[in-house]
């Protein structure tokens, strides 16, 4: 049986979007043209918009590069001398100038912006806290690697959650796995990082202890965007569990309990760094990072889109009384809401089990163990966000359907 679940299923039935629209009325008007679709929908464009986006072949296009149409080549008061629908759906435009354009139906439907659809067009992600079900999650490597439809399924769950969990794949699979998802990002631990537990470790995530909430790599400009957590060998016994937290619903928790913790973890930057010795047995090649960032990034509406945080590679801050105070009275809430089960989606990895994650979005966290019988050997390798969403928008653009941009921000870029 596939462990695509019907919780997926709807999710896809809501996200990929297959519309058709058609034209009722067509008018000019004013500075521009009026559509009235056949839906009762009504949408206005403006004439210079329109002139711009002609992408006939004189014209040219943005979307491949090929553009030959400028600004200096109309006036901002341009408009249509006429308007006509076609057969195909489409409608052709006529110019002052003798030139014509030629829209289709579907896509000036997918331009209007009016207030509803601008509303519609905001970054609607799925918040969630510890009820989210870790079984819903869960998609089979293989067949995520074989279908493009059940892989589909399963990028769009991670787009819209931000992390999904795939069983059954082979120790050996993993960067097969993830070039499915992009590019295998390069760092200075190499594509494909090794992380066996000892008594004793240089490596925090090594050893047995606790690890509490954070994102990785926040030393960087960049951090690395999806991470690939793969179970090659697992402890026996209870402990070491993972546990996940989503970004958006710590935001808006420490919103409602501080607004002015809130405010400053989106204004005050800080700043990260690491210096990181070579490791010949580690094939760990030696770097120094610094990034100063925000905690969380906002979108230009001022909803929180990405989070950035790591307690240990903060470096002292040097800012007046006020600031410092400021920053550590927001940072103690963050980590205290972090820390909350109520904010845990928490699942221990099986053998053979693979965790992927955003890293610009999510938290992760793991539970003490003890080292008693058997070994914790885990390998992780990451794709940037950007790559992970193009494999997105082609596989869905090769299986007939369209991703929702609100679904795929920018993180912390």
């Amino acid at each position: 049986m596939s462990m695509h679940h019907e919780i997926c299923e709807g999710a896809m039935d809501d996200m990929i979007e297959k519309r058709d629209h058609s034209f009722k009325q067509l008018f000019l008007q004013g500075n521009g043209l009026r559509v009235e679709w056949s839906d009762g929908h009504q949408s206005r464009f403006l004439g210079m918009w329109l002139r711009d986006n002609c992408t006939c072949e004189a014209c040219g296009t943005t979307l491949s590069g090929q553009r030959q149409l400028s600004l200096h080549d109309f006036d901002d008061s341009i408009v249509p001398l006429g308007v006509e629908s076609t057969p195909n759906s489409s409608i052709r435009i006529d110019w002052p100038d003798g030139h014509q354009s030629e829209f289709s139906a579907s896509w000036l439907r997918s331009h209007c912006n009016c207030e509803a659809c601008l509303s519609r067009q905001r970054y609607r992600l799925s918040p969630w806290t510890s009820t989210l079900d870790p079984e819903s999650l869960v998609f089979d490597a293989g067949e995520v690697m074989d279908s493009d439809d059940i892989r589909l399924a399963a990028m769009t769950r991670l787009a819209e959650i931000g992390v999904i969990r795939l069983k059954q794949l082979p120790g050996e699979k993993l960067a097969a796995l993830a070039e499915h998802f992009g590019y295998l990002h390069d760092t200075n631990y190499g594509q494909v990082l090794d992380m066996r537990v000892e008594s004793e470790s240089w490596f925090k995530v090594m050893s047995a202890g606790p690890i509490p909430a954070h994102t990785d790599n926040v030393y960087r400009y960049n951090p690395t965007g999806v991470s690939f957590f793969h179970c090659v060998e697992q402890i026996e016994g209870e402990g070491g569990a993972s546990y996940y937290v989503d970004g958006l619903s710590l935001a808006a928790r420490i919103k409602e309990l501080d607004e002015d913790a809130h405010e400053c973890l989106c204004t005050e930057p800080l700043v990260f760094y690491r210096h990181i010795p070579a490791n010949a047995a580690m094939h760990v090649d030696a770097a120094y990072f610094r990034s100063e960032a925000t905690v969380f990034k906002t979108d230009a509406q001022g909803s929180v889109i990405g989070l950035r945080y790591h307690p240990r590679t903060l470096a002292p801050m040097t800012k007046d009384d006020t600031t410092i105070s400021r920053v550590y009275r927001a940072r103690r809430l963050l980590e205290q809401v972090s820390e909350d089960p109520a904010f845990h989606a928490q699942f221990r990895a099986d053998l053979h089990e693979c965790a992927i994650y955003d890293n610009h979005r999510v938290m992760h966290a793991r539970t003490t163990f003890e080292l008693t019988k058997g070994a914790r050997h885990f390998r992780q390798c990451h794709v940037d966000r950007e790559e992970f969403h193009s494999r997105l928008r082609l596989l869905a653009l090769s299986r007939g359907a369209r991703i929702p941009e609100e679904l795929l921000t920018s993180g912390l870029v």
